[in-house]
């Protein structure tokens, strides 16, 4: 896999935000494509730049990281990592299809572990749609 995965962050929380900046920007199949500060903000970047992973903030001052998620198009299905300081949301996180719960404070090698295994879903994801393609494309070629 060549192409890096898009990254945006979404926090309320300036020093949040430059913390996942900075641990997104030593990930090398990382690329950071948006950052927002509140809910409104995300689901226009979101929805605009289709991201391939978002860390998402669950509460913030406008709407919650759930409230976001059910406002962005359908049709856009970014792997979602909740990092939170509240522990009772995960429940509902992974109800919501959450890849990851990173629980703040949470120490650098957590992050990378989260992000190791959010690349290889990512390659997994794209193997398959590839997959799907190349059979599609064998089965036109057969029809025709």
């Amino acid at each position: 896999m060549n192409s890096k995965m898009k990254i945006i962050i979404i926090d309320d929380e300036q020093l949040a935000r430059q913390r996942l900046e900075n641990l997104v920007n030593e990930v090398s199949q990382f690329e950071l494509i948006a950052q927002c500060t509140n809910g409104d903000d995300a689901i226009e970047k979101i929805n605009a730049l289709k991201p391939d992973l978002i860390y998402l903030d669950i509460k913030m001052k406008d709407m919650t990281g759930f409230n976001v998620l059910d406002k962005i198009k359908e049709d856009i299905n970014p792997i979602v990592v909740f990092v939170t300081a509240y522990d009772n949301f995960a429940i509902r996180a992974f109800d919501n299809f959450a890849f990851d719960y990173l629980l703040k404070p949470f120490k650098d090698n957590r992050f990378f572990e989260s992000a190791n295994n959010a690349i290889n879903q990512f390659s997994l994801k794209k193997t398959i749609s590839e997959d799907k393609l190349i059979r599609l494309l064998n089965y036109i070629n057969i029809k025709n």
